[in-house]
């Protein structure tokens, strides 16, 4: 009989406490260089160490870097690349102006659900929303039905009544003649 076996995310392992210290302390770090900064130790040149807090370079250029809690990565940064130049006078402005460069940073959470897990839940949310709206549709079409019934009712009362007071005043008048 084979033993069983189970694959586990690391950052899933952290407690809860652990996560939430992550979770606060990555949502102030919006770029590489600040996650660098936060795991203070250089154990080597791309390795960073900071008690329980690792910060590894994954490429040559200084563009992936991870951010790890105990061994567990919990953060990627990625720097987008960006292209400076100087616009002739007769250049349109261009689109997607950087005033910032750490706004060329992008951060990711990695305490997450994967990406499959996440277009699941958004495609059952959809699936939930549109069976919803299809109800409330349809409601509305039961609705709209009883009101019209209602409204060719009212216009017969009316007309009704309009007939009869036109008898009235009729018969008012010969009556006065």
């Amino acid at each position: 009989m084979k033993p069983i076996k189970y694959r586990v995310l690391v950052a899933e392992q952290l407690s809860k406490a652990d996560k939430l210290e992550v979770a606060s302390k990555v949502a102030a770090i919006y770029t590489g260089p600040e996650a660098c900064e936060a795991s203070f130790h250089r154990k080597s040149a791309t390795h960073w160490v900071n008690e329980n807090w690792q910060y590894e370079c994954l490429d040559r250029v200084g563009r992936v870097a991870v951010l790890k809690y105990r061994g567990a990565e919990v953060a990627l940064f990625f720097k987008r690349q960006i292209q400076e130049f100087e616009p002739l006078p007769i250049d349109p402005v261009p689109e997607g102006i950087i005033n910032d460069p750490q706004d060329a940073w992008q951060r990711y959470n990695l305490l997450g659900l994967s990406a499959r897990q996440v277009s699941g839940r958004v495609g059952k949310a959809n699936r939930d929303l549109e069976e919803e709206l299809r109800l409330a549709n349809e409601e509305i079409k039961a609705k709209q039905v009883v009101v019209d019934k209602v409204e060719t009712e009212n216009f017969k009362l009316r007309t009704e009544l309009d007939k009869l007071k036109t008898r009235k005043r009729k018969k008012a008048g010969k009556v006065a003649a």
